[in-house]
């Protein structure tokens, strides 16, 4: 899946997102991927683990952050890593809730590949705790 793909698969998913997505497209000749992502993704998303609440809201988020990584291309794969992941790791409380919203193999993915390879000296995610998916 490009960016482009990934963009229009979250207003599918999250149609709320229309509008945000309509501003983007009128204010850039193209799709700024980090800066889409990041404001349409980790803003809602690390204020909702913040938080804590809203777990349906919390997982559909997880749900399509997983579905990037795993089905994207390299440009969507950087976004999720540099754009999502690292924001995410900012507070200790966010990132651990984030990993009890994403699958077994996704927190394997995590802590294998992308916090070694962004060099994060971060808590790993704990692998040994049930998925919690949709």
């Amino acid at each position: 899946m490009t960016k482009e793909q990934a963009a229009l698969l979250l207003v599918e998913e999250f149609p709320e997102k229309q509008g945000a997505w309509n501003e983007h497209c009128q204010a850039y000749s193209e799709l700024l991927g980090h800066v889409f992502f990041a404001d349409e993704v980790n803003i809602p998303l690390v204020a909702l683990l913040e938080e804590g609440q809203d777990r349906e809201a919390i997982d559909r988020y997880c749900a399509f952050v997983e579905d990037m990584w795993c089905s994207g291309d390299g440009d969507v794969k950087n976004i999720v890593e540099v754009t999502i992941i690292e924001r995410l790791t900012d507070d200790p409380a966010v990132w651990l809730r984030f990993g009890q919203h994403i699958s077994k193999e996704f927190r394997w993915e995590i802590n294998d590949k992308i916090l070694p390879m962004l060099g994060l000296a971060v808590p790993k995610l704990p692998t040994d705790t049930k998925k919690r998916r949709r």
